[in-house]
Order: C-alpha cells, then sequence, then structure tokens
C-alpha cells in the first residue's frame, strides 16, 4: 500500500463529497429545524430537539447513503454504524441545545451550535467510518 497515494487519493475526494454532504445537510436541517420549533411549541425542548433530530437523521441517512457516499445499496453494518454514529451526535446535540437554552436561553443560538457540533463530528463519522467503501 503507498500511502502517499492513499492520502492523494483521499484529499481529491474529500471535497466532492463535501459538497454534497453539506447540501443533503441543509435538507436535513431543515428537516430538523422546523420540526424542532413546531414540536417545541407542543412539548419538552428536550424532547422536541431529540424527535427533531431523529427525522432530520432519517433524510440523511437516505441521501447520504445513495448520493453523496455513492452505495448502491443498505447494508445492515453500515445501518447499525449509522445508528450508533447518530446515537452520538444525538446525545451531542441535545447536551449543547439543553445546556445553552437553560444557561442562557438563546433558542436560535442553541439550536444552531448543537446542529454545527453534529454536523461536524457526522461528516467525519460518515465518511471514514459508517460509508467507507
Amino acid at each position: 500500500m503507498n500511502i502517499p497515494n492513499l492520502i492523494n487519493g483521499i484529499a481529491k475526494k474529500i471535497p466532492i463529497d463535501l459538497a454534497k454532504f453539506i447540501v443533503v445537510g441543509f435538507g436535513a436541517v431543515l428537516v430538523d429545524s422546523l420540526s424542532y420549533i413546531m414540536l417545541a411549541k407542543m412539548t419538552n425542548i428536550a424532547l422536541s430537539k431529540g424527535i427533531s433530530f431523529l427525522l432530520g437523521s432519517v433524510w440523511a441517512y437516505f441521501l447520504n447513503n445513495f448520493w453523496t457516499f455513492n452505495i448502491s445499496r443498505v447494508s445492515t453494518k453500515n445501518v447499525q454504524r449509522f445508528i450508533l454514529l447518530y446515537s452520538s451526535t444525538l446525545g451531542i446535540n441535545i447536551f449543547i441545545n439543553t445546556t445553552i437554552n437553560s444557561c442562557y436561553d438563546l433558542f436560535y443560538t442553541a439550536l444552531f451550535l448543537a446542529t454545527l457540533a453534529s454536523t461536524i463530528t457526522n461528516f467525519i463519522g460518515q465518511k471514514f467510518w459508517v460509508f467507507r467503501k
């Protein structure tokens, strides 16, 4: 295995995958945010954030699987890894969102920062672990 060629190949592929991931992510954030805003009027913030995050996650899984990372089928292995990754980032997302809301009562800032942290974590996890070829 030629390490420099491997690194070069990864470096060339990241911008394309990252651009697709961002497009998919905007859709997922839209699903997450709109769901969260509607649910927050009906139930507590943590539950609202959890449900909305899961809705955005379902959106992200299918589009990232088939389009972003060009995986031709759904496999048990990548579904399990995706669930494990998103469970971890769900915890990060809810923790950041709830903490900022509790300490500072900044609803939209909390939403943005929680989404940013989970997005970065999700791209790295999906690119190099869930959907790696």
